[in-house]
């Protein structure tokens, strides 16, 4: 999760019930480290696997996994 401390101050203003049955979801929340997504600037993680890369490359960019 890209921003828990935004979701964490979304469902205090809403009041937001916790219904996660443990009584620890704002806890959680608020616990919890900022997670990039594949959607950021920073340097780009390289594939480990020589194979996968190929497979990638021609399989799933051609049924739309990746599109």
């Amino acid at each position: 999760m890209e921003h828990p401390d935004k979701l964490y101050d979304f469902l205090k203003r809403y009041s937001a019930e916790d219904s996660s049955g443990r009584n620890s979801a704002y806890n959680e929340l608020k616990e919890m480290r900022i997670c990039q997504s594949h959607g950021t600037e920073n340097a780009k993680i390289p594939e480990k696997s020589f194979i996968y890369k190929i497979m990638k490359k021609k399989y799933f960019f051609g049924f739309g996994a990746y599109g």
